[in-house]
C-alpha cells in the first residue's frame, strides 16, 4: 500500500536491467538514478532481478529504492513471448510496484524491451500521473530481430504513445522516423535526449585527449562493444582480407582488436577470416576496464549500414572521450555526422583510408570534440531529463 506523495517529487522508472548489470539500459537508467537527488527528485526503480544482482541495497544510488523482483515462471514460453521482453518480466515489475513505499508523480518506461511501456502505461493510469516513454531503440520500426514484433505490437505501441505526456528519443533520426509513422499519437510530445559518457569511467577528467600509446610495430584498431547483426563487421573483414591479399605487408602494419560480446554468427565470421594474425579477440570487459582497452589502441572503429543510420552506438561516446581517431565504416548516418562535425575521424569503406587515419592521430581536432563531450556528460543529460520531468508534472498539476 502506497502512502501520500511527499513534497519532494518522486518518479517510478521501469527498466528490465539496472546496475550492476552492464547493459545499455542499465547505463542510462543508472545515470538518471545517480543524479536524481541533485535535481530535487527521488524515485523507485522497478526492474527484474538478474543473475549477479545484489541482495540488499549496497551500491544503489542515494535516495533511490531499487525493486528487483524475480520473474515468475508460471507462463508457457509461447504465451510469455507474445510481448517483447516477456509477459513474465512485466508481471515482475508490476509486482514490484505494489510493494513501492511512495506513490509516483510521474511514471517512466525505457525500452527495449517494450514490456516496460505496457506496464508503465497501466501504472500511470492507475495512479493518475503522467507517463514518459524513453526510446533507446525502436519498437515496431526496429529493423533488427533483437526486438520481437508480434502482430498486435503496433496497436500496443500506438496506445502507449497516445497515453504519454512526453516521448524521448536518443537521436533526431529516430524521432523523425517515429513521427512519420505515429504523427497523430506523438504530436508535439517528442523530445531528443541523447546518450552520453561518464567521467567516472576515466582516470582523469580533462579534455586534452589520451596519452600517447607506446610505439609498436603494428597500429591497433579497436572495436569496443557487441558484434551482432546491428554492428556487423563482415563487410569490413571482407575488405581487410582483400587488402591483405594485395599487400601481404599489411599484417605487419595493422591489427584489429574486437573487445566485447559476440553473437555466434559473428564468432563464425571471425573464425572464417583468412588472416587470423591480423585480429585479436577480447571478451566483454566491465566499465572499469574500458580505459585500458582504449589507451592500448591507436584508433577505433564503428560498423554501420543503412539500417543503423539513425542510431548512435553508446561506445561512440567512449571513443570520443578517449581522444581516438574514429573510423565509421559503411553508411555514415548519425555516427558519421558526429565524427565529421567534430573532426574526430572519417566515414569510409577504404582500407587505405583507414590505415592513413590510424597512422595520423593528429587529425583529431580538440575544440569541437571537447564541446561535444561537455554537452554529452551524463550528469548534464540527467539535468535535462529531470527538467523535462519538472515540466511534465507541472503541466499535469495545473490542468
Amino acid at each position: 500500500m502506497t502512502t501520500p506523495r511527499p513534497t519532494q517529487k518522486t518518479f517510478w522508472l521501469l527498466v528490465t536491467h539496472f546496475p550492476p548489470n552492464p547493459s545499455t539500459a542499465g547505463l542510462r537508467a543508472g545515470s538518471f538514478a545517480r543524479h536524481a537527488a541533485e535535481n530535487s527528485w527521488t524515485g523507485t526503480i522497478l526492474t527484474v532481478r538478474q543473475a549477479g544482482d545484489p541482495e540488499g541495497d549496497d551500491g544503489d544510488p542515494a535516495g533511490i529504492r531499487v525493486m528487483r523482483t524475480p520473474a515468475p515462471f508460471s507462463l508457457h514460453w509461447r504465451i510469455d513471448s507474445l510481448l517483447d521482453g516477456g509477459i513474465a518480466d512485466m508481471r515482475a515489475m508490476l509486482t514490484g510496484a505494489r510493494q513501492a513505499q511512495t506513490a509516483p508523480d510521474v511514471v517512466i518506461a525505457t525500452g527495449p524491451p517494450f514490456n516496460t511501456f505496457v506496464a508503465a502505461q497501466h501504472l500511470a493510469k492507475t495512479h493518475g500521473v503522467p507517463l514518459v516513454l524513453d526510446y533507446r531503440d525502436e519498437w515496431t520500426l526496429n529493423p533488427f530481430d533483437f526486438v520481437k514484433r508480434k502482430p498486435f505490437d503496433e496497436l500496443l505501441e500506438r496506445r502507449a504513445l497516445r497515453a504519454a505526456s512526453r516521448v524521448l528519443f536518443t537521436t533526431a533520426g529516430m524521432r523523425d522516423a517515429a513521427l512519420l509513422r505515429f504523427a497523430d499519437e506523438i504530436g508535439e510530445k517528442a523530445r531528443i535526449l541523447p546518450n552520453g559518457w561518464d567521467p567516472a569511467d576515466f582516470s582523469h577528467d580533462n579534455m586534452q585527449g589520451r596519452p600517447p600509446r607506446l610505439a609498436t610495430s603494428r597500429k591497433r584498431l579497436l572495436f569496443l562493444g557487441t558484434l551482432s547483426e546491428m554492428l556487423d563487421p563482415r563487410p569490413f573483414l571482407g575488405a581487410l582480407a582483400h587488402a591483405r591479399r594485395d599487400d601481404p605487408e599489411l599484417e605487419r602494419r595493422i591489427v584489429v582488436r574486437f573487445t566485447g560480446r559476440k553473437t555466434p554468427e559473428m564468432e563464425a565470421a571471425l573464425d572464417a577470416f583468412p588472416y587470423p594474425e591480423m585480429i585479436e579477440r577480447v571478451g566483454q570487459v566491465p566499465r572499469s576496464g574500458l580505459e585500458a582497452q582504449l589507451t592500448d589502441s591507436d584508433a577505433a572503429i564503428l560498423f554501420t549500414d543503412e539500417r543503423v543510420g539513425r542510431y548512435r552506438p553508446t561506445k561512440l561516446y567512449d571513443y570520443l572521450r578517449a581522444g581516438l581517431p574514429i573510423v565509421v565504416w559503411g553508411h555514415g548516418g548519425e555516427s558519421g555526422a558526429i565524427v565529421e562535425d567534430t573532426g574526430t575521424g572519417i566515414v569510409t569503406t577504404s582500407i587505405d583510408a583507414v590505415e592513413k587515419l590510424v597512422a595520423a592521430p593528429t587529425q583529431v581536432r580538440e575544440k569541437p570534440r571537447a564541446a561535444f563531450l561537455s554537452a554529452h556528460r551524463r550528469d548534464v543529460l540527467a539535468a535535462r531529463f529531470f527538467s523535462l520531468l519538472d515540466e511534465v508534472v507541472a503541466e499535469h498539476r495545473f490542468r
